[in-house]
């Protein structure tokens, strides 16, 4: 933790039901972590994204599709404990990190965690 943010990253097996399913996971661990880290309260969550789809379909909910209920539901009860959670669109080409972790989670047998 530097200067009061705490950053995260983290990276895994995907279970083979496709990207969108993999960023709503990744969301979803993200939000876990800053809970698991004690942060709720102390500051508002950011989650950056480069799948607009999805960041569209946890923002809005008249447009979810009925395949995906289960996990936005899941979400949807994480940001309502946190409250303070921000979606953020930035494309891949923006962060190297996230498109090596990507890439990474092919040969990744257990989920890397760290936090700062």
């Amino acid at each position: 933790m530097k200067d009061g943010i705490l950053r995260a990253i983290f990276s895994g097996p995907c279970e083979g039901l496709g990207a969108k399913y993999a960023e709503f996971q990744a969301i979803k661990v993200a939000m876990e972590l800053f809970i698991e880290a004690d942060w709720v309260g102390k500051s508002p969550l950011v989650i950056e994204s480069d799948a607009k789809m999805v960041l569209n379909w946890i923002s809005n909910k008249f447009v979810r599709l009925w395949g995906w209920w289960t996990i936005l539901v899941e979400i949807d009860k994480l940001v309502s404990k946190i409250a303070k959670v921000h979606f953020n669109y930035v494309s891949r080409q923006t962060n190297v990190l996230a498109d090596y972790l990507v890439k990474d989670d092919m040969r990744r047998k257990s989920i890397f965690r760290a936090w700062c």
